[in-house]
């Protein structure tokens, strides 16, 4: 058969995926032995229908695996001769969406390992979002102190909060925002939406960032002059929007870019650093000249956001949203920034999105810092 490893990993109907996540389960138990480091093991189709589904794989430092890595899994998953049964102390984290078909997937590919590793390391994420796998497979890899809440979340409470409605697609975003809403007090702020995970078939359906991007009208609107936003099936991609006076107005990937940029351009002092706005060729040209207008560079890549991040990290600021609100903000390490702390470095996360749009309103002295930034060498 043909297979592709793309953007989103292997991305098929169920009956493709089910048929593959034995030799994946393989596949990948080789590639943690290999690099001799922990791999994540995302099981989702993000905004896609539940009848669909895939399998992403994260490397140690959280980020996406190399172009190499994907010809190896494309390879190997295609490649039917016998793996031999091996003490290979592999190790991965595994963590899925709420589609029906998820369990079954993350059992099989767990039987592909145990076939081929006789102490395979095997952590179970269950029910998590793509970005919190991110991190987790990061936090193993680093053995970092800090968990995901502590990274990103620690200062909620800093911010001066509008009323915002928080449409979760029915998937795993329900579980970091309400755990975000509950620890930090924001019921009379937040109001969460499309957080029925008990049925499946609900996932994305007629709710999401990928539906309210295509069929925005004003009947998704809970109340005017408030900003609302939604997540996808497993919480990588966010739009927000708003409805003023029978006007909708979305604000997508586009405005997400130009809200951080502004952000920079306003409150932090990066007069002699580079800072990049990635997108891809679905990009108007009216937000392209808004940002040279703030003398910021822009860049052109293909679509698919690993060609955004890659081409990011070339900058000391990179700031990349595909037109779906897939993105975030790269910072070289020795860039100071109010900002930085908000975002989730490793992949477009709507969650850690989500709360640093509302960093510009935040009156907190610790967010509008506006200390010096050395260029990066």
């Amino acid at each position: 058969m043909q297979l592709n490893y793309g953007t989103s990993g292997f991305r098929y109907p169920v009956v493709v995926i089910h048929s593959i996540a034995f030799a994946i389960g393989q596949a990948v138990c080789l590639l943690s032995h290999q690099h001799k480091q922990p791999v994540g093991i995302m099981i989702t189709a993000s905004h896609n229908p539940h009848t669909d589904n895939g399998v992403k794989l994260v490397q140690h430092d959280g980020c996406m695996i190399s172009p190499d890595d994907e010809s190896f899994m494309v390879e190997r998953v295609l490649n039917k001769s016998t793996i031999s049964l091996n003490a290979r102390k592999s190790t991965l984290i595994i963590g899925m969406d709420t589609r029906p078909s998820s369990d079954t997937i993350k059992k099989l590919i767990i039987r592909g390992i145990q076939s081929v590793d006789t102490c395979p390391t095997i952590i179970d994420l269950s029910w998590t979002t793509t970005p919190q796998l991110h991190y987790h497979t990061f936090y193993r890899g680093s053995r970092k102190s800090e968990d995901y809440y502590e990274s990103y979340f620690n200062d909620v409470n800093q911010l001066e909060f509008p009323h915002i409605v928080v449409d979760c697609a029915n998937g795993v975003g329900t579980f970091p925002m309400r755990h975000l809403v509950e620890s930090h007090q924001l019921q009379d702020n937040v109001i969460l939406c499309n957080t029925n995970m008990s049925n499946s078939t609900l996932l994305n359906h007629l709710c999401g960032s990928d539906f309210i991007t295509n069929h925005l009208d004003l009947h998704h609107f809970q109340m005017d002059h408030v900003l609302h936003a939604s997540l996808d099936g497993d919480a990588d991609r966010l739009v927000c929007y708003l409805r003023e006076n029978e006007r909708c107005m979305l604000l997508d990937g586009d405005y997400l870019s130009a809200l951080f940029a502004f952000y920079l351009h306003k409150c932090e002092n990066v007069k002699d650093i580079r800072v990049g706005v990635i997108h891809t060729a679905y990009a108007n040209s009216a937000f392209l000249s808004y940002i040279h207008g703030l003398g910021f560079e822009t860049r052109c890549t293909a679509t698919g956001v690993k060609h955004l991040h890659r081409a990011a990290l070339d900058y000391d600021i990179g700031i990349y949203f595909e037109s779906n609100g897939h993105g975030t903000v790269l910072f070289k390490p020795q860039i100071s920034s109010g900002l930085k702390q908000w975002l989730n470095p490793f992949i477009g996360d709507g969650v850690a999105d989500l709360f640093a749009c509302l960093l510009y309103t935040s009156p907190s002295p610790r967010d509008r810092t506006r200390s010096r930034m050395p260029s990066s060498a």
